[in-house]
């Protein structure tokens, strides 16, 4: 064999050999692309999923303190016990987790967030008027149950339309891949599929129906986030 034909050989197999290594990286480029796209919303559900566990150990923890979840009787034992100058109202999910917050169940604003069209990272800001501004809470609360101690029911909730007994399925589609999030008193934290209406049927009847199991008799009143 000649040498010039061992060089043209040495050059064949460089040139197939780097063939091959583009073609790997092209394959895996095409492989990652798709994860790259889909995994924020993966990241958000998961983000959303630890919130809601560490929202329930301050829940449950101040149930104990206070003998009921965060409720309007409870916002003034929390301002008698604490001296708080947080607002502690009773319309929406912010007022009643603020008490949670006053009280030192939390010391921190991150357990609140949920990521949705309307929500933004809180500043973790916990002083006065700062506490729990408008858009830093992503969770709805249950506040119809907050004195049932015994029986296991839904008490946080997201995304929720703002003002309505329905789910948000723009957010949930956009930030939970479809799904939704429930927290429950029995510290299970609940990932529930949307059909093609933006709604989840359980027993065969929507979430909310009142003659739902989890709900005791109660129709569910809702504080939304501000």
């Amino acid at each position: 064999m000649s040498e010039e034909n061992g060089d043209q050989r040495s050059g064949l197999r460089l040139a197939v050999e780097i063939f091959v290594v583009v073609l790997i990286i092209l394959v895996l480029v095409g492989i990652g692309t798709p994860a790259i796209i889909v995994s924020p919303r993966k990241s958000d559900r998961a983000e959303a999923v630890s919130n809601a566990k560490q929202l329930a150990l301050a829940l449950f923890t101040f149930r104990e303190d206070y003998g009921s979840y965060p409720c309007e009787e409870s916002a003034i034992e929390v301002r008698n016990n604490t001296g708080s100058t947080a607002t502690l109202g009773k319309v929406s999910s912010n007022d009643f987790f603020r008490q949670l917050i006053a009280s030192g169940m939390m010391d921190q604003e991150r357990p609140v967030f949920a990521r949705t069209l309307s929500s933004r990272k809180p500043d973790n800001v916990v002083t006065g008027t700062r506490m729990l501004e408008k858009g830093e809470v992503g969770f709805a609360y249950v506040v119809s149950h907050a004195a049932c101690k015994e029986k296991d029911f839904p008490l946080v909730i997201t995304p929720l339309a703002k003002g309505k007994l329905q789910f948000d399925d723009r957010s949930a589609k956009k930030f939970f891949h479809g799904r939704v999030i429930v927290l429950r008193t029995d510290n299970s934290v609940v990932v529930h599929s949307l059909n093609e209406d933006g709604r989840v049927i359980l027993n065969g009847k929507d979430f909310f129906d009142p003659t739902q199991p989890f709900w005791h008799g109660i129709p569910p009143k809702v504080a939304w986030p501000e």
